[in-house]
């Protein structure tokens, strides 16, 4: 129910085909959607998959971290070059309906 996002040799593909089962199940045009994110927190259920969506993990953040607590982007800690972020709900809607 989680895909690790960094393992798939052509991201693209999935992506498009999240994209593609979101516009099939409404009934709308696939170019008419974009993602929307939200970051998990780490007890989130994931036995069943979302609604919507897909949850990934497998990314990583560079000259950054991702504050667990606040659930914000924060500075890196020293002599730290990356950080892990926790699963992600990539969330396909309508580009005119995504908060700003």
């Amino acid at each position: 129910n989680v895909f690790w996002l960094s393992g798939f040799y052509f991201t693209q593909a999935f992506i498009t085909g999240v994209k593609q089962n979101f516009a099939r199940k409404y009934t709308i045009p696939i170019d008419t959607l974009a993602f929307d994110y939200e970051v998990m927190p780490e007890d989130c259920d994931t036995t069943k998959p979302p609604e919507d969506g897909a949850y990934v993990n497998g990314l990583f953040v560079d000259g950054a971290r991702w504050d667990r607590e606040k659930n914000v982007f924060a500075e890196s800690t020293p002599k730290v070059l990356f950080d892990t972020m926790p699963m992600i709900l990539m969330n396909p809607m309508k580009k005119v309906d995504i908060p700003d």
